[in-house]
């Protein structure tokens, strides 16, 4: 039997003897029932099955809801929200998946009616935003050079102690479009400026350095520089770059520039030798595409300043190795919390 359909029968089997359970009382309730002793149970009961609990696999198995002091019980859709990463995930096994020994199991347990009772006040409990809690604990932190001093050393960036504690910090920040923006400026109604402007952010993004000049640089009204990221029709959109680049694969990397302009900084750190980008989750994960987009950003902007690149997180809980699909250094919210407390 797969195992997340007897962790799903264990604990509705425990639920209705005992109400709550703890993980090794699931844990030996399937070894009891099924006589399985595969490791597997074990991650499955205290993860995998989790629903408010972060996705570390590509199965999605809302059958479990953590409480308080290890215990655990049932998910109940009628009242549990699940984590970001598992909305839509299943509440219960595929029928065949089950033996019919257990499928009256899957029929929901029959409840006393409740009154519905809306939340009494907002509070950190129900907070869901990543950027309440960078303002609230992380701001605070690098404000002092002792915070930036433990908070790169935890990010594993090689820096001295006087550089990180001299760090420059910006929050919320779009560190590349604006130093693009800056450069152009310096340079706009300068013919033979915008010439070699052109050139060398052709050269920065990875592209010919004669790429576009005409094509796409050049098509804003007067024949001015079109900026990538400019909103709406203004700027490099999809249609104005098919429409001017046949080769797919230069097309591709033209719509690239304009992806890592419109890249946003949670936490941007800047050393006398370092870039250092730094993206905040709180009840959500770094998806593939996000980690993508920083890593080309902060390379860019880490060529553009003639500086090496590093990148961290900031997240909820501690990120498992074995199930981690991006593994990068971090640092916690409550490390942090403790960390400015100390301070």
């Amino acid at each position: 039997m797969k195992i997340h359909v007897e962790i799903y029968v264990a604990a509705h089997m425990l639920q209705r003897e005992q109400g709550t359970f703890s993980a090794i009382e699931l844990v030996d309730r399937v070894r009891q029932e099924f006589g399985d002793t595969r490791p597997g149970v074990q991650v499955h009961a205290t993860s995998h099955c989790v629903a408010n609990k972060p996705l570390y696999t590509g199965y999605i198995n809302n059958y479990l809801w953590q409480l308080e002091h290890g215990r655990y019980r049932c998910f109940d859709p009628a009242r549990d929200t699940p984590h970001p990463d598992r909305v839509g995930g299943r509440i219960h096994p595929p029928l065949p998946d089950v033996p019919p020994k257990y499928r009256w199991l899957l029929q929901p347990e029959v409840t006393p009616a409740e009154t519905f009772q809306p939340v009494p006040t907002f509070s950190w409990d129900i907070n869901r935003a990543e950027r309440s809690l960078q303002v609230s604990l992380l701001a605070p932190l690098l404000e002092r050079p002792e915070g930036r001093l433990w908070f790169l050393q935890r990010l594993g960036c090689p820096c001295s102690v006087e550089e990180a504690q001299a760090a420059q910090v910006f929050h919320l920040c779009f560190p590349l479009r604006d130093l693009f923006t800056a450069d152009y400026y310096r340079c706009r109604g300068k013919p033979y400026l915008e010439d070699q402007f052109i050139a060398y952010y052709n050269r920065l993004f990875g592209l010919p350095e004669d790429f576009g000049v005409d094509e796409v640089w050049r098509t804003a009204p007067g024949g001015e520089i079109r900026h990538p990221a400019a909103g709406g029709r203004a700027g490099w959109y999809d249609d104005f770059l098919r429409e001017r680049i046949s080769d797919e694969n230069l097309c591709g990397r033209a719509r690239n520039v304009r992806r890592i302009l419109h890249t946003e900084a949670d936490v941007f750190l800047l050393t006398a030798h370092h870039v250092i980008l730094v993206e905040c989750k709180y009840q959500g994960g770094l998806s593939s595409e996000q980690y993508q987009r920083q890593l080309m950003m902060g390379e860019t902007l880490a060529r553009r300043l003639g500086k090496v690149f590093d990148f961290g997180l900031v997240v909820e809980e501690a990120r498992d190795p074995r199930f981690a699909q991006i593994d990068v250094p971090y640092a916690r919210w409550s490390e942090i919390r403790a960390k400015l407390e100390e301070m």
